[in-house]
């Protein structure tokens, strides 16, 4: 599998004067480029050559892994943004983010106290936790929340070539045009789909439906399960009695499995029945 740059989902110069098109020309076109290069060149080195650039996220360790996540977190945060008037989080993300933090303005002074306390590079993250709770953490260096099962949601380049050339060290100046930039549509759209997995991965069947359960196959099964009891008892040398007294016990049996599979079937139409008032 060969990687390949993606493009930037708007120009250059549209995400001025927080990032300017010098920035993103070299950020995207150096720095990403650079990560995929090297992200392709391990991959063929490795045993995992047609993995997914998540799947080496997850998966992969070393430099491969380095260059990997790189190469993931840089497309990520270019979809994490987007020029034009600021939007704000959709009815679901909001009751979730009202939820953890209290409200948004809540989460951005959390996001961005976190974002600006990070030590040396890394990124800050807005993430859904395996329980379906939100939070904000920062990872270091190439670190992304893949890697612990987690889903992210968004996320902020804290690497100084993010922003140095338009804000030298104020990382705060940065930090409070990138909130700004925020394509919460996006983010939306990220914790619906994390919501959907999540919520069908917790029922027993995820496509649809359940299945209905035919008395008719149930019953069937059991007689011939019965059927074949009866012709090994009798080809196990039965006399003449024991063969009659083993195919009563047949058809007793045969009786019993039936009204098993009955209250089976009865079971399970209840469960459907359950399933579609839900």
């Amino acid at each position: 599998m060969t990687f390949q740059l993606p493009k930037l989902p708007y120009a250059l110069d549209a995400l001025e004067p927080t990032i300017s098109a010098d920035t993103l020309r070299e950020h995207h076109g150096a720095h990403h480029k650079s990560y995929i290069e090297k992200t392709n060149k391990l991959q063929q080195e490795s045993d995992l050559t047609d993995a997914s650039l998540e799947t080496l996220v997850q998966r992969a360790d070393g430099a491969l892994l380095q260059n990997a996540a790189q190469a993931w977190n840089h497309s990520f945060y270019w979809e994490s943004m987007t020029p034009g008037d600021a939007s704000e989080p959709g009815a679901e993300l909001r009751t979730a983010i009202d939820a953890t933090f209290g409200d948004l303005k809540a989460l951005r002074e959390l996001f961005l106290e976190r974002a600006g306390s990070h030590f040396g590079s890394g990124w800050a993250w807005l993430v859904r936790e395996k329980d379906g709770r939100l939070s904000v953490e920062c990872t270091h260096d190439a670190g992304c929340p893949l890697r612990d099962g987690k889903t992210p949601l968004l996320v902020c380049d804290l690497w100084e070539h993010a922003y140095y050339l338009d804000h030298q060290h104020d990382r705060g100046a940065y930090l409070e045009g990138f909130w700004s930039l925020i394509d919460w549509a996006r983010v939306d759209q990220r914790f619906a789909a994390a919501s959907t997995v999540s919520d069908a991965s917790s029922q027993p069947r995820t496509h649809g439906a359940p299945p209905t359960i035919p008395v008719s196959r149930t019953r069937s099964a059991s007689l011939i399960g019965a059927a074949l009891l009866g012709g090994l008892l009798t080809l196990g040398g039965c006399g003449d009695d024991s063969a009659e007294n083993a195919g009563k016990h047949v058809d007793d049996f045969a009786e019993d499995v039936e009204d098993a599979a009955e209250d089976v079937a009865d079971e399970a139409e209840d469960l459907i029945d359950d399933h579609d008032g839900n």
